[in-house]
């Protein structure tokens, strides 16, 4: 597999990279991870890779391009504590194909798909009594430019509407915030450019944020709410 054959897959491939920023996530949701744990839109598995890491001991991971799906395959082969399924979550097999699940985590998923309402819902359905669900998606849509299209986004998130759909699928909110307050204006400076960035500047960008902006800003972002971010976290519970 061509690892850099989209602007998606390019980005994904320097977000493995990005370790400061992938336990930025964690540290957010860690708290609300138990038990037998989805990723739904799995990728590259970036983010199975810092579940296992921190103890997660049994995964299912989930996607429905095939070429993620081969190379998760290929590098969890020897791993018999993972078990990784081809679907679409927004598909009606996709509560029929995947096990029950004490919590669901999707990073930069839901934004890909046209039918995310539906993936929610299905999403919320394998999920047991007292499981959670976890969210984490692009914010503000009028921050939607260029780069979101050229990587396949259908939108871009408000926390109301969010907590909404996820109200909806009969879920609980138990926890809503924003994240990577820094991220925002990136974000809004590269929609305002107006050009797609190249593979090249996305994996630049990626990486000295990484490494000079996340170690410390982090930890700061973590002491106070924030009123606006680049992304959107919501945690439902069932």
């Amino acid at each position: 597999m061509n690892l850099t054959t989209s602007p998606l897959t390019a980005g994904l491939v320097a977000t493995q990279k990005a370790d400061n920023y992938n336990h930025w996530i964690w540290r957010h949701i860690k708290s609300h991870v138990s038990g037998l744990v989805l990723e739904a839109g799995s990728g590259l598995g970036t983010i199975a890779d810092v579940l296992l890491d921190s103890g997660s001991r049994h995964l299912v991971l989930c996607d429905n391009d095939s070429r993620y799906i081969s190379y998760l395959r290929r590098k969890y082969a020897n791993r018999k504590n993972i078990r990784i399924v081809n679907v679409d979550i927004s598909s009606s097999v996709a509560p029929r194909k995947l096990p029950r699940i004490n919590t669901v985590v999707t990073i930069n998923t839901l934004e890909h798909i046209q039918k995310d309402s539906q993936a929610i819902v299905h999403l919320a359905k394998i999920l047991k009594p007292g499981g959670k669900l976890i969210v984490f998606v692009p914010a503000f849509d009028f921050l939607m430019g260029n780069w979101d299209k050229s990587i396949g986004h259908f939108r871009r998130y408000s926390k109301p509407g969010l907590e909404k759909q996820l109200t909806a699928a009969g879920l609980q909110i138990v926890s809503s915030s924003y994240f990577n307050l820094p991220g925002f204006f990136g974000w809004w400076l590269n929609k305002l450019i107006g050009r797609t960035p190249s593979d090249t500047l996305v994996k630049t960008q990626i990486s000295l944020y990484d490494r000079f902006i996340v170690p410390w800003w982090s930890r700061l972002e973590e002491s106070f709410t924030l009123p606006f971010g680049q992304s959107i976290i919501v945690i439902g519970r069932k």
